[in-house]
């Protein structure tokens, strides 16, 4: 019996992983390619096992099939179209399923424009020899990225350009309507050194505008660690969760501690001490006293009484 159900919860199974790949067959989903001038790219981000490429017309022929990641689909040799139908068939672990893609192949006779990267607002030119890269369809989208550039004492913060509103990040769905120059974006790197009298302890680098962590320092039995200050008189203590917004020295700020013997010896040796001679005074005139006393009483009577 046990045999049978599990057999059973099996079918059924299979019967859903079936009846999903057989709904995604053949309906238009989405509208994603690359284009670079007069060729689409075609990718495939996932994992998958196997994937497989076919271009149609509307007809049904073949325009173009292969398998691999990705389809460089020659779109000039199809001037006539207007559209066409990419099916991608991805087989993973769990089974295959088809996805229908539309190329809007009126892109390729509405102009082509030029994205060009630089180092930054007003630097250099990056070398873009990918595919043939800065040539990108009116309406089309950017995804072959140079490699993210380097600045000593600075921190890459991604690509940026100037749309018609301001400043905006640069993405790879951002679509490609005029030439356009993309620049990199940089924060500053700052410097934070700990100093604990005098001694420099530890040093921190930090983008600009980022929190530093700040290190304990152990305590001891004779002090005791307070805090990070921005000041070597450890007036003004560090606020940890600031910005840090330029390089800076934090100083370590140290208590003493007064242990409960010691509180009382030193509270008390002070005033022993006078008591202690005013004791010693008042037997010693006490003892002078009862000397003179008894000399006079044998004065007096002649012998001591």
């Amino acid at each position: 019996m046990k045999g049978y159900r599990a057999l059973l919860a099996a079918a059924a199974l299979l019967c859903m992983a079936l009846l999903c790949a057989d709904g995604s067959s053949g309906t238009p989903v989405k509208e994603v390619y690359t284009c670079y001038g007069d060729e689409i790219l075609l990718q495939y981000d996932g994992e998958a096992t196997q994937i497989h490429w076919k271009v149609t017309d509307e007809d049904g022929n073949v325009l173009a099939e292969d398998d691999g990641a990705h389809l460089l689909f020659e779109a000039d040799q199809h001037p006539e179209l207007s559209l066409a139908y990419v099916t991608q068939t991805v087989t993973t672990d769990q089974g295959s399923s088809d996805e229908m893609i539309h190329l809007n192949l009126m892109h390729l006779n509405s102009g082509q424009f030029t994205v060009s990267f630089y180092d930054g607002s007003g630097g250099n030119l990056l070398d873009q020899d990918v595919f043939d890269a800065s040539r990108v369809c009116r309406g089309g989208v950017y995804s072959v990225f140079p490699d993210s550039p380097s600045r000593a004492d600075h921190s890459f913060d991604g690509w940026y350009f100037n749309d018609r509103t301001g400043e905006a990040r640069f993405l790879s769905s951002t679509v490609i309507d005029r030439d356009i120059d993309v620049y990199a974006k940089w924060k500053d790197i700052f410097s934070v050194i700990f100093k604990s009298g005098g001694d420099v302890v530890e040093m921190a680098r930090v983008v600009d505008g980022g929190n530093v962590p700040l290190p304990p320092l152990e305590s001891s039995r004779e002090r005791l660690f307070a805090g990070w200050y921005t000041d070597e008189g450890c007036v003004h203590e560090y606020d940890a969760s600031g910005a840090v917004g330029g390089n800076m020295v934090l100083y370590a700020k140290w208590v003493d501690v007064s242990h409960g013997s010691g509180e009382k010896d030193s509270l008390g040796l002070p005033i022993m001490i006078p008591l202690l001679v005013l004791t010693l005074i008042l037997v010693a005139f006490r003892l002078h006293k009862g000397r003179v006393k008894k000399n006079r009483e044998f004065r007096r009577y002649g012998q001591p009484r």
